[in-house]
């Protein structure tokens, strides 16, 4: 998941509710941004998606199937649903 915000606390936020992410500094029409990305396994999505709805309602968010090329080697917290 990609999720757009101009919140420079989400990305902790997020952490903090326990989802790995990567955090990108950009700038957009409007000014400073950040665009968190977050690999998250199907059977989470739901959940990840309500955190960002109670966190972050106001944030843009695009989601999209990754299919590796090879057996993939994830984290744990990517993958276990806690």
């Amino acid at each position: 998941m990609n999720v757009v915000t101009t919140d420079p606390d989400l990305g902790w936020q997020l952490r903090h509710q326990g989802w790995p992410l990567i955090v990108y500094d950009g700038q957009g029409d409007l000014g400073a941004l950040q665009v968190l990305q977050i690999i998250v396994a199907g059977q989470r999505r739901a959940a990840l998606v309500e955190d960002l709805n109670d966190l972050a309602p106001r944030a843009f968010w695009t989601m999209e199937d990754l299919r590796p090329s090879a057996a993939p080697h994830l984290p744990t917290a990517l993958v276990s649903a806690s």
